[in-house]
């Protein structure tokens, strides 16, 4: 019973844990600058314009605690699978990390590969 007891207690703590902790927004970032990431961290993210048919993003990137813009860029679109599509009308459910050079998405392609803005 008490071995019981203890790992439910170890569960529940260990679910809770995993939730994507959101920072507060930090002074700097724009009201209309959404935060993705996990709970070991993450950025914010304005995506300023969608080109669909160039497959294109312009976003600026800000770290998600100091408020600094990480940098400001037009991202393209890599997906090993041509015909893959990605949902530009709800792109804020599509971002999962930034790491520095890539944004990584939550699309997979048709070979079971995951699809990134660079």
């Amino acid at each position: 019973m008490t071995k019981t007891i203890i790992f439910s207690f170890f569960l529940v703590f260990l679910l809770s844990s995993c939730g994507t902790n959101k920072p507060a927004r930090a002074k700097g970032i724009p009201e209309n600058a959404f935060w993705a990431g996990g709970p070991d961290g993450g950025q914010w993210y304005l995506i300023d314009s969608i080109n669909k048919s160039a497959k294109t993003i312009n976003c600026k990137i800000y770290n998600d605690y100091t408020g600094e813009l990480v940098i400001d860029k037009k991202f393209t679109l890599h997906c090993p699978s041509t015909d893959t599509e990605i949902n530009w009308d709800d792109l804020e459910k599509e971002f999962r990390a930034y790491d520095g050079t890539t944004i990584y998405i939550t699309t997979v392609d048709g070979y079971g590969k995951y699809c990134s803005f660079k």
